[in-house]
């Protein structure tokens, strides 16, 4: 939920997304859900002490992702994979940049 994203991430969480939390007994891990999330990838989950650090830290590694994306596309004009474009596009239309978050 956007209330997930760490106040210092480029990017914040839009809107919910299915996320899966796993409670190992000595740590929390949380992923996307694959079946409703379109990321292509081998995707590995975040941990956290708490189920709410595992929650942040997932949506802060989705907020580099998307950074990371954008600067590959822009410095390829936009040649990046089908499947990098296809995340990088999800991405987008899941978060938006914390200083245009923050105003709304």
């Amino acid at each position: 939920r956007p209330s997930d994203s760490p106040a210092e991430a480029p990017f914040v969480l839009t809107r919910e997304i299915p996320i899966i939390v796993i409670d190992s007994l000595d740590k929390f891990w949380a992923a996307e859900s694959r079946t409703s999330l379109p990321l292509h990838g081998l995707r590995v989950p975040v941990e956290g002490d708490t189920e709410e650090e595992a929650r942040r830290n997932l949506a802060a590694d989705l907020a580099a992702q998307l950074r990371l994306l954008l600067l590959l596309a822009t410095s390829h004009q936009g040649e990046i994979a089908p499947q990098l474009k296809a995340n990088l596009a999800y991405l987008k239309s899941i978060m938006a940049p914390a200083q245009d978050a923050r105003k709304q």
